[in-house]
């Protein structure tokens, strides 16, 4: 350091204030906390705005599906308003989610700046995650397909289901392969992995739930550094007040070069307050780890499902994916258009499947809408409590995948009747004879997606005894 150079801790005040000497190997100290408290700072702020972002598109949806319970909204105009203020969400959410990917890797290295290979593990971070999960990829490719082509949202579809005596209305929002066929951003291999229809609210929850994983894995990362760093200035604040009876205001250290007139100017300068800082500790504890967050679903109804309904509700939803996830070509030929067709097969598979897992039994019942010509056929389960349907989304008109409710208009109107008990005890032997063989391979991959859920063939024939 030349004589020409001064560093010094004072209060950028006007009057008479209190000075003291550093070097500038201090300096540089406090300069390089600074540094590292604003990266974490940013860090913590960029991906509140990504949580605050998907905040808003959630309720957009919400709103939507209120709306639709109170108003008649049939005209083209209302669904291409509804589509596009959904796609203004969406567009948000996924710049948000790329402003937080690319900017957090440069925050964390400007967080520990002396780390060898830091960038290499900076990186792996993030491609892992890549590599492992279809929705991060999908993600990706969806918001530079927004940037670069097109919107994402192709199509909006609304619906309700019973709940206990409460319709829920339900808003759905899908991007369409056959859509993103012509994108640049999607490859034949990214189109390989896609399904037809993506619903679009829980692939982006999945995305989050990923990117919390990230983003706490990246606080790790930091954390010796940054409380070091807060550690350092929070001495230099100290050390300042036993100085000055305890005033603080305006401190900062600064860097001053005498010129040739003798004037002292200033170089540099490092504000020396933490109030910023605690607001980043306050994010940090606020946004804490989201896991599982792409298994919660809000909904706006009193009354929840009960126990046994969420058992069959479960037991339901993994035997449509087992049955989704079996090559087609080795499927029953009864199941190679699931859903389409299938009503009856699957309906066979479940019921059985509940008696073996929940020890209940279900009516196979088979109807057809009545008022409607050329009508087909459908199979489903029901109970005095219960209608069970995991094949109604063949239809036009219903989005709903996996059907579990204590009342349906839409099944009402099929004018059902109970046919047997659905277990293959009761069914015609010859016609159910490759059935058979066939669910108990599918069984074995039920009962592995239920033990990773946590729900042993035990737990679950409590639940159903005990209801």
């Amino acid at each position: 350091m030349s004589a020409a150079e001064r560093f010094v801790i004072t209060q950028d005040i006007i009057g008479k204030r209190v000075e003291i000497d550093i070097d500038d190997v201090k300096f540089c100290e406090l300069y390089e906390a600074k540094e590292t408290l604003s990266a974490a700072f940013s860090l913590e702020e960029k991906y509140e705005l990504l949580l605050m972002n998907f905040l808003e598109l959630e309720k957009e949806v919400l709103s939507n599906s209120a709306e639709y319970s109170l108003f008649d909204q049939r005209e083209y105009s209302d669904f291409f308003d509804i589509r596009l203020k959904i796609n203004r969400r969406v567009v948000n959410f996924l710049t948000s989610c790329r402003l937080y990917v690319d900017h957090a890797k440069k925050h964390i290295r400007t967080c520990l700046p002396h780390s060898a290979n830091l960038k290499d593990e900076v990186n792996h971070l993030f491609n892992e995650e890549f590599d492992q999960h279809f929705e991060y990829r999908f993600c990706e490719k969806l918001r530079n397909h927004v940037q670069h082509q097109s919107l994402a949202v192709h199509t909006v579809t609304q619906g309700g289901m019973w709940i206990n005596d409460q319709r829920v209305e339900t808003t759905k929002v899908y991007s369409l392969k056959s859509e993103l066929q012509y994108s640049d951003s999607f490859n034949k291999k990214y189109l390989a992995e896609m399904p037809d229809k993506v619903e679009l609210i829980s692939v982006f929850k999945k995305y989050i739930e990923i990117l919390s994983n990230i983003h706490v894995k990246s606080r790790k990362l930091i954390k010796d550094s940054v409380q070091l760093s807060r550690s350092i200035i929070e001495q230099c604040i100290s050390n300042y007040s036993s100085h000055n009876d305890g005033d603080v205001i305006g401190l900062s250290a600064s860097h001053y070069k005498s010129g040739e007139n003798g004037k002292q100017d200033k170089l540099n300068r490092v504000p020396l307050l933490l109030e910023w800082d605690d607001v980043r500790i306050k994010l940090e504890s606020k946004n804490s780890q989201l896991l599982k967050f792409s298994h919660r679903k809000v909904e706006s109804v009193d009354e929840k499902p009960d126990v046994l309904q969420n058992r069959i509700r479960i037991i339901a939803e993994v035997t449509r994916k087992a049955i989704e996830n079996y090559p087609k070509a080795k499927r029953d030929i009864g199941l190679q258009s699931f859903p389409s067709g299938a009503c009856g097969h699957a309906s066979a598979i479940l019921g059985q499947c509940l008696i073996d897992f929940l020890g209940i039994e279900f009516d196979y019942v088979a109807g057809k809408f009545k008022d409607k010509e050329n009508s087909p056929s459908h199979a489903w389960l029901q109970s005095k409590d219960y209608i069970v349907d995991i094949t109604a989304d063949q239809f036009e008109d219903i989005d709903i995948k996996v059907w579990v409710t204590a009342k349906s208009k839409w099944h009402q109107a099929l004018e059902g009747k109970n046919i047997h008990i659905a277990s293959f005890e009761y069914y015609d032997k010859g016609a159910l004879m490759p059935l058979e063989p066939f669910y108990q391979k599918l069984k074995n991959s039920i009962e592995i997606d239920l033990e990773k859920l946590n729900f042993s063939k035990s737990k679950l024939m409590k639940a159903g005894s005990g209801c």
